[in-house]
């Protein structure tokens, strides 16, 4: 008999087929195929492993001397006593083994349901800061659709005083965090994170909680999109000042500066493709006696408290910055989108000592 032939043989025997021996050998059905049919020969590891499939010598495979009976198999015979030692132990194994697949399948268990009472609670989190959030914008929504019927009175007529405009962006600047804003041309808004991440976390930074430190990229994202019209942007690190890990953001020791001070310069409004924008030009100004102060931690909330603290001329301008922007919505409340953004430096005039 040929190899082919022995081969096809003990399988037969065995009552295996050729997928069934393939799969022992870890080859293809189609392998063993053509080893059987003779159009093929085993390498000698799979040789090695057949015979010691079969229970044949190799020497009997390789052989083709017309010798069709293969030599009888080596037994092992186990007493009865060994054998049911065997099998207990077989089954203590066993026992073991699921005991412990089951404590590991717990713990796993027990990870992800702590796992998700986190993140309900970082999802109820959110949402608090959220609502909050809608609450500010709801009340600066409502101002700004003050100051809009204001201007139109003043468009038919009825003089709207520069004052109540300055008092207003005071407030919008310290509640919007101006001062956050990054800078870019219209048209041109950045496209990476590290342009928005201190925006995103300062506008929040009295709702963070136990989470203070920590962004999620959905919420990096959505600020991007709430208040810079930008919907899709790239999630990078931000040297020395945010880690990355793919999903979560993580702030690096820095300080943050307090609510600014800002005076308005100029504003106008104007219309373009049916839509409303607003241009404002105002000046970020530091106390000269104090540097700059915390008007939070001053209780000075209105321009009308700075200015009962203090002189107007206490203050010097260090910035002039121009801001475009238009009204977008978020949970149906009134937000500002900010198109354009430019700041230019100010050599500060020192008041002169009398």
């Amino acid at each position: 008999m040929t190899l082919g032939e022995k081969l096809q043989s003990l399988r037969q025997e065995m009552g295996l087929s050729q997928e069934q021996l393939a799969e022992q050998l870890e080859v293809s059905r189609q392998a063993v195929g053509k080893w059987e049919s003779g159009q093929s020969r085993p390498d000698m590891d799979k040789l090695v492993a057949l015979a010691a499939l079969f229970e044949v010598s190799t020497d009997y495979l390789l052989r083709e001397d017309g010798e069709t009976t293969p030599p009888p198999p080596r037994r092992r015979w186990v007493p009865a006593a060994l054998g049911a030692a065997l099998v207990v132990v077989l089954g203590a194994l066993v026992w073991l083994v699921i005991q412990t697949a089951l404590a590991e399948d717990r713990a796993a268990l027990l990870e992800a349901q702590t796992q998700l009472s986190e993140t309900q609670q970082e999802r109820d989190a959110l949402a608090e800061d959220r609502a909050e959030l809608l609450e500010t914008e709801a009340r600066l929504g409502q101002e700004l659709d003050e100051t809009r019927e204001a201007l139109a009175e003043e468009q038919e007529g009825e003089p709207r005083t520069f004052s109540q405009l300055e008092a207003y962006y005071y407030q919008f600047a310290q509640t919007y965090r101006l001062d956050y804003v990054p800078t870019f041309d219209e048209g041109d808004a950045p496209t990476e994170s590290p342009a928005y991440l201190n925006y995103a976390f300062i506008l929040n930074l009295d709702n963070w909680g136990e989470r203070k430190g920590t962004m999620s990229k959905e919420y990096v994202g959505e600020m991007a999109l709430t208040y810079f019209g930008v919907p899709e942007i790239a999630h990078l690190p931000m040297w020395k000042c945010w880690d990355f890990d793919g999903e979560t953001y993580t702030a690096m020791p820095q300080g943050f500066n307090p609510l600014p001070v800002y005076l308005l310069q100029s504003y106008e409004t104007y219309q373009k493709d049916g839509v409303a924008y607003h241009e404002v030009v105002l000046d970020r100004c530091l106390n000269y006696a104090e540097g700059e102060i915390d008007p939070a931690a001053l209780g000075l909330d209105t321009l009308q408290k700075l200015l009962t603290m203090y002189d107007r001329e206490d203050f010097t301008p260090i910035y002039r910055e121009r801001f475009v922007y238009r009204m977008g919505r978020m949970a149906m409340d009134p937000v500002p989108i900010f198109v354009a953004h430019e700041r230019e430096y100010l050599d500060p005039v020192i008041p002169s000592a009398e």
